[in-house]
């Protein structure tokens, strides 16, 4: 994630959300990748926990409906979601995906960023998800 921003009190946050898939020619796809800016309180994954149900759609499907519903009805400190890509992600593809948002200055260190994808191909008896989340120092 790359980022441009304002020194007000209110940072004014503009940049875009870049996405490559370095797998080789031939290798796996992923589905349109689901990025996530919030406060740290919205999990998407825990090591040895089964997949929230939200989640659990997009390993099996591909279907990022049920995990931007719930991030869009979550108090958990929302800020932005959005999806990045619009059809599987192929080897060596890149797509990337632009956003705007205004972010409290005095909070920007306390950002994190989620993301999640399905690995395709990939079948019911073993689900691949791609998820992780990171704080923004390094992002934003």
């Amino acid at each position: 994630i790359t980022s441009a921003n304002s020194e007000d009190a209110m940072k004014s946050q503009s940049g875009k959300v870049r996405i490559t898939n370095l797998s080789p020619q031939g290798g796996t796809y992923f589905t349109p990748v689901w990025i996530g800016i919030h406060s740290g309180l919205f999990d998407i994954y825990a090591r040895d926990e089964p997949a929230p149900d939200f989640v659990e759609g997009l390993a099996e499907d591909g279907d990022n409906g049920p995990i931007i519903n719930k991030f869009s009805m979550s108090t958990s400190g929302g800020v932005w979601d959005g999806v990045v890509g619009s059809a599987p992600i192929a080897p060596g593809m890149t797509v990337e995906l632009p956003f705007d948002v205004e972010l409290d200055a005095s909070h920007l260190d306390t950002l994190y960023v989620s993301y999640a994808s399905m690995v395709l191909p990939s079948n019911d008896a073993c689900k691949y998800c791609l998820c992780a989340t990171t704080d923004s120092s390094n992002h934003l």
